[in-house]
This record gives C-alpha cells, sequence and structure tokens, in this order.
C-alpha cells in the first residue's frame, strides 16, 4: 500500500492591510459615545451631537441607524445603574422608572 502526501502552498495572502481611516473614526466615534453615555448627564440626542462634532461625511455614511444608537447610549447607562435621560433634546430632568 502506497501513501501520498500533497502539500498545497497558498500565496499572496497577505492580510497585513493597513487599517481603513473611517473604519478607525467608526469605532473612535462609538467609543466616545459609550464614555459620554456614562460620564455625562447629557441627553441622549445630546450625547450624539457632541460626538458628531468635526468627523468626516465617510464616517457619518458607515454610522448604523440613529435609533441603534440611542438604543445604545440607553443600554450602557442601565447596565451602569444610571437613570435612564430623556432622548428629549429640551429635558434636562431625569425620568423615573
Amino acid at each position: 500500500m502506497s501513501t501520498t502526501h500533497i502539500t498545497i502552498l497558498l500565496e499572496g495572502f497577505n492580510y497585513n492591510h493597513p487599517a481603513s481611516a473611517v473604519s478607525y473614526e467608526v469605532r473612535s466615534f462609538e467609543d466616545k459615545v459609550r464614555s459620554r453615555a456614562v460620564n455625562t448627564n447629557e441627553s441622549t440626542q445630546d450625547v450624539i451631537d457632541n460626538c458628531l462634532k468635526n468627523v468626516s461625511d465617510q464616517m457619518v455614511v458607515r454610522l448604523p441607524n440613529i435609533k441603534h444608537i440611542q438604543r445604545n447610549i440607553q443600554r450602557q447607562r442601565q447596565r451602569n445603574g444610571f437613570p435612564q435621560i430623556s432622548h428629549n433634546k429640551n429635558s434636562t430632568q431625569f425620568q423615573q422608572n
């Protein structure tokens, strides 16, 4: 009985590519949102507005739906035991659960 061993060499698969500037900007935005959500008393919309200052149009296009971002802010606050803060930009009072 004979045994044949075959070795296949794949070349040209270089996964060490430079990071996308837009991907980095999106990740940075998400980090800022998380930080502001738990470290400020800003309304949900104010958190988003402040984090969107000075960002590129390419980054804004890659963001998830605004409702998703708002939900993530509320979840961060809930996980950290903070009272829910209104989505209303004009409201500065905490909502009672």
